[in-house]
């Protein structure tokens, strides 16, 4: 005979148990707790603040990068081809 303990689960139902106090623990969430809030924005006068313009200029040197780097592949593929 195989005694258990009052405590112990069979993996099924306790991974159900798991899920279901994450979909309560995540109904419960607001965007504050990701501190995503509006609230303390000071750019309430719609200006992005400098982390953005940081990060707007960096996308547009990516994207500059980009543009470069594919009219080089295409002007070698075309001098490739003889054209």
């Amino acid at each position: 005979m195989q005694l258990q303990s009052s405590d112990e689960e069979a993996p099924v139902e306790e991974e159900a148990e798991a899920l279901r106090l994450q979909r309560l623990k995540a109904a419960s969430l607001r965007p504050e707790d990701f501190e995503l809030s509006d609230e303390d924005d000071d750019g309430a006068d719609g200006l992005p603040d400098e982390n953005e313009r940081s990060l707007q200029v960096h996308i547009s040197l990516f994207e500059n990068k980009y543009r470069f780097l594919w009219s080089c592949a295409i002007a070698i593929l075309l001098m490739s081809q003889g054209l």
